[in-house]
């Protein structure tokens, strides 16, 4: 081989090795659109392979043969967190002042310090039972449900929090009594009213955790009951490992459907006013896609109800529509709010560990929703012992409260569970993951925390640290995009100390994660002004970690909003300084200096993030530089524009790459990308080749280029339709006599394979192929 290149760039890093802008950007003649004739394709070629034909051979520095990206690995992590923690998805960024709101008679109230509106025990007022009757919207079976209450005078009504089960309870006592109904107090167990709690003609609300009853105790309720002419409803949160002990006495309840609901309070609301327009309208209103969103997938119908509220009071002229969707919105904070008001008070002994149990809970959840269930808790359970050490509680040895009661625990939470395939070497495995109802809970969580509870921030930017250091990347790759929030919320000081230590420490998995913060930081418009200044610096800077980090801080999200900037960036960085040419050794030797290792370090965290963001969705962009670089005659940035080809064709889009918001179907999921793309745009075929030819035509990229291809017909081996595909793309590559005998080589060395020979039909059909070209 020929050594080393030619080009240098001095200590300072003024100019790496792939030259000026003007020389090296996307600006060169060649290919743009990616839809050339395939004549045309092949002019370009040799017009390309003719670059550096003074060498003999391209020296092509550090190639490894596209192996394994790292981001590859990542983006599956990467996505899922992204879904939940874009700036997007929050009320807290949107708006994030919580303002009290006159509505009628009443006030939506400020939540931080706990306000909740539930009954307490005892008789039920009249005006609330009045409010029901004219507002009650009847949910599917209420009919059998009032049937099993008149004839048995006890029921068990099981349903999730927030379906409106309890003025679905209320609603049926009040149907089968004179409207005499009274609220149990909590501390009563059901199972041990006696006749004496029991007044004529009377009916009963009462809840219980359901643990310990059975149908002999709904027996001996009913009995009671019966003497007295009077009836009971109780209410148990839905449990799907719990078994049924409760026989016919229990009924399943759903929450009423979305639309009556609203009309049913606006009519309420508004009959005393004068026209029926102004309900029509508000009516259509609420049935507008934009108005339903404000609300989330799976809302309580306690906010279904302010939603009606806010529309009537829009109504009334008070207030805009405008302002009716952002306060909808904020529902959702008013929730987290109120979830986490108890982290404010102060220390109450023992109780207190349960509400930072449940803290920690909610908290892993924001940070790792969509992830296995298992992990969830114990990451939680971590968190809650951090916590626990702060204060000065008696700690309870128990099992934690969120792993003793699964299913009713999550839907307290506002949670559930899906299964969900994790992907393993590229093969999907089964997982019972678990996630919000809505996926604005993550991020209002997190903004909650980092906003109003400064006393646990050590704990828990401790807790995600340490989670960063985790091997597998679903966990530190959302560790690190939650510690994104924080920077984005306060990024001087996040930068200072967190992020630039990071970006600049010996270990690559910290320089991972603080391109991650940046990355997702970047998302909150209001700081990535910050953050393009602070990867234009290490770019150009003296130090090659901050350098590396840059590459990998624009290989997404970042990158994506702006390719050509990013391209250019991944330019100077893939080509900086002299690159030593390892020919087809994958390592460098252990005799090589920390310069040269820097280098090679930097070129290939450049090629990574380019691959990754065309595999994003940045196709024309990258083909578009791609084809520039390969024309520039000095020898680092063409040997860079092979390299990032090289990674293109090993990447597989398993991972979860999703190139223009396309999602990739489960039976291309281990395809080479590049065909994937060419099945879904054949436009793209002659451009493609194109690179393809490139590495397959300059030493010692041939070796690799044929590697490659042997990936690819392993994959077609597996798979007709891949088969199909790349049958379509071989006559492009087999283009003149010299291409097609190389081709035909390497199909028979295939078929001779030791451990692996090619299938005798399989490797008929490709030469046949070829033999089109």
């Amino acid at each position: 081989m020929s050594g080393e290149s030619s080009a240098s760039g001095p200590a300072g890093g003024t100019t790496p090795s792939g030259g000026d802008k003007s020389a090296a950007g996307a600006t060169s003649s060649g290919p743009k659109d990616g839809t050339a004739s395939k004549s045309t394709g092949k002019t370009d070629r040799h017009a390309k392979g003719a670059a550096t034909a003074k060498q003999g051979r391209d020296d092509t520095g550090p190639l490894s043969g596209g192996g394994p990206n790292p981001l590859a690995d990542q983006s599956e992590a990467y996505r899922s967190g992204l879904n939940y923690l874009s700036v997007g998805n929050s009320a807290f960024v949107d708006s994030s002042q919580i303002r009290d709101l006159q509505i009628g008679t009443r006030i939506v109230q400020n939540l931080v310090a706990g306000y909740q509106g539930a009954l307490g025990p005892g008789p039920v007022r009249d005006t609330v039972m009045a409010g029901i009757r004219a507002t009650y919207v009847s949910v599917d079976g209420y009919h059998d449900l009032l049937a099993v209450l008149r004839e048995r005078h006890a029921i068990v009504l099981r349903s999730a929090p927030g379906t409106g089960r309890t003025t679905t309870a209320l609603h049926l006592l009040d149907a089968v009594t004179t409207g005499k109904v009274a609220r149990v107090a909590e501390d009563r167990e059901v199972e041990r009213l006696s006749a004496e709690d029991i007044e004529e003609c009377w009916g009963y609300l009462a809840e219980s955790d359901g643990v310990g009853l059975r149908e002999m105790h709904m027996d001996r309720l009913g009995q009671l009951m019966r003497e007295k002419n009077a009836y009971c409803v109780v209410i148990v949160d839905l449990d799907a490992l719990r078994p049924d002990t409760l026989g016919g006495y229990v009924r399943d309840h759903i929450a009423p459907e979305i639309p009556p609901t609203i009309d049913a309070h606006i009519r309420e609301a508004l009959r005393d006013h004068d026209g029926l327009d102004v309900i029509d309208r508000l009516r259509g209103l609420a049935r507008e896609p934009e108005t339903l969103a404000t609300l989330g997938p799976q809302p309580h119908v306690s906010e279904v109800v302010e939603l009606a509220s806010l529309l009537v009071t829009h109504g009334r002229g008070e207030i805009g529509y405008e302002d009716v969707l952002i306060r909808s919105r904020q529902m959702i904070e008013r929730q987290v709010l109120a979830w986490f008001a108890p982290l404010r008070a102060a220390n109450k002994g023992s109780a207190h560990e349960t509400e930072l149990r449940t803290g920690s809970l909610r908290i892993a959840l924001a940070v790792f929703s969509d992830s296995p269930y298992d992990h969830v808790v114990n990451t939680a359970e971590d968190l809650a012992q951090r916590l626990i050490s702060t204060t000065a509680i008696t700690r309870n040895r128990r099992r934690p409260v969120f792993s003793d009661d699964r299913s009713g625990q999550l839907a307290t939470m506002r949670c559930h569970m899906v299964e969900k395939p994790m992907f393993v070497n590229g093969l999907p495995v089964p997982s019972q993951r678990v996630l919000f109802d809505d996926d604005r809970f993550p991020m209002a969580i997190l903004t909650c925390i980092w906003k109003w509870h400064h006393t646990v921030h050590p704990a828990v930017v401790d807790w995600l640290k340490e989670l960063v250091k985790e091997s597998r990347a679903f966990v530190w790759v959302r560790a690190a995009q939650a510690l994104s929030v924080l920077c984005a919320m306060n990024f001087a000081s996040v930068l200072h100390d967190l992020v630039q230590p990071w970006a600049a420490s010996a270990d690559e998995d910290e320089r991972m994660a603080s391109a991650i913060i940046l990355d997702l930081a970047a998302y909150d418009e209001r700081v990535r002004p910050a953050v393009r200044a602070v990867i234009h610096k290490w770019v150009r800077g003296d130090d090659n970690r901050l350098r590396w980090t840059a590459a990998l801080a624009q290989s997404r999200n970042l990158g994506l909003r702006d390719p050509e900037i990013a391209l250019d960036h991944l330019r100077i960085i893939g080509t900086w300084r002299k690159v030593r040419s390892y020919a087809v050794r994958e390592e460098p030797e252990e005799e090589t200096d920390e310069e040269t290792v820097g280098s090679l370090e930097l070129h290939l965290a450049a090629r990574w993030s380019v691959a990754s963001l065309f595999a994003a969705g940045a196709v024309e962009p990258v083909l578009d530089h791609l084809n520039a670089w390969l024309l520039e005659r000095r020898n680092g940035l063409r040997t860079f524009a092979l390299s990032c080809i090289l990674q293109l064709m090993a990447t597989r889009p398993f991972a979860g790459w999703e190139p223009d918001g396309h999602i990739i179907a489960a039976d291309r999921a281990r395809w080479p990308l590049l065909l994937t793309l060419l099945e879904r745009n054949p436009a793209l075929a002659d451009n493609f080749a194109d690179l393809v030819w490139q590495t397959l035509n300059a030493a010692p990229n041939d070796v690799f280029g044929a590697n490659q291809l042997r990936e690819w017909i392993r994959e077609a081996e597996r798979d007709p339709a891949c088969l199909s595909a790349l049958e379509s793309f071989l006559p492009l590559l087999a283009d003149s006599d010299h291409a097609r005998d190389h081709l035909r080589y390497l199909v028979r060395s295939m078929r001779v394979d030791w451990v692996d020979p090619l299938a005798p039909a399989v490797a008929d059909l490709i030469e046949q192929a070829i033999d089109k070209g």
